[in-house]
């Protein structure tokens, strides 16, 4: 059984590294297995910052969009 942790917001993942991808994902026209790259160039990330911030995005994508 998962726990809430495993969907608590690091704390260098801003709102905006969200919305960037949930607005990529919306265009359809990304396979959002490049997200990475591009979070990481659009937001000036590390590759690890990045990772983590898209794995959290993927986690916590629908109890974002119900809320």
């Amino acid at each position: 059984m998962a726990t809430s942790a495993a969907t608590e917001r690091p704390s260098f993942i801003s709102e905006a590294y969200l919305d960037y991808l949930d607005e990529l994902f919306e265009s359809y026209s990304l396979d959002m297995r490049r997200a990475t790259p591009l979070l990481r160039t659009a937001f000036r990330l590390s590759e690890p910052e990045a990772q983590a911030t898209v794995v959290f995005w993927e986690k916590s994508f629908g109890k974002r969009m119900i809320t």
